[in-house]
């Protein structure tokens, strides 16, 4: 069995989550992660789409989401 942490970043998205009763995971604003085609080129936009987070932060935002590429079609129930 695969566990997830789901953190809400500042808590902004917290009571979104409770209103529809699920919580959300993702990084929007890469975009389909499956359209690139290494590493590399996911953490250059990250670097671009992310430019104002520390260089550490956004390789790793990069590299987390290189490594879920597995899609869950699950709904889980609220806390």
């Amino acid at each position: 069995m695969k566990w997830w942490m789901i953190r809400a970043g500042g808590g902004e998205l917290i009571p979104q989550w409770v209103e529809k009763g699920k919580a959300s995971i993702g990084w929007s604003a890469l975009g389909d992660p499956k359209r690139f085609k290494n590493r590399n080129q996911l953490i250059n936009k990250s670097h671009e789409v992310y430019y104002e987070a520390k260089p550490g932060a956004r390789i790793q935002a990069g590299s987390q989401v290189l490594g879920n590429q597995q899609v869950a079609h699950r709904t889980f129930s609220s806390c």
